[in-house]
């Protein structure tokens, strides 16, 4: 079976809009597991700095690369929520229409 490479920069846009305004608290902060499931964070949030953290809003891929290894990656549907500034929040754009 042969199968078509294309690139994905063409059909997504990466997203950075962080809660520099710490508009958004602790309980808003979510991880990602292997499952593709978004969890609580497994540590005590408290005092953590929230400023870097990015926003996630419906329809984002959410993709923690220090994991790349388990393939960390979900798909948003359950409202907005703040992650860690190491991963790596993108949407579909309009060419994957």
């Amino acid at each position: 079976m042969k199968f078509e490479y294309i690139r994905l920069g063409k059909y997504i846009k990466r997203s950075a809009i962080n809660n520099k305004d710490e508009k958004y608290g602790t309980e808003l902060i979510v991880g990602v597991n292997n499952e593709g499931i978004f969890t609580s964070p497994k540590g005590d949030p408290k005092g953590v700095n929230l400023k870097p953290y990015k926003i996630v809003n419906n329809g984002a891929f959410v993709y923690n690369p220090s994991r790349l290894d388990l393939g960390s990656i979900a798909y948003r549907t359950e409202g907005l929520c703040i992650v860690s500034h190491l991963y790596i929040v993108f949407y579909l754009n309009e060419e994957a229409d």
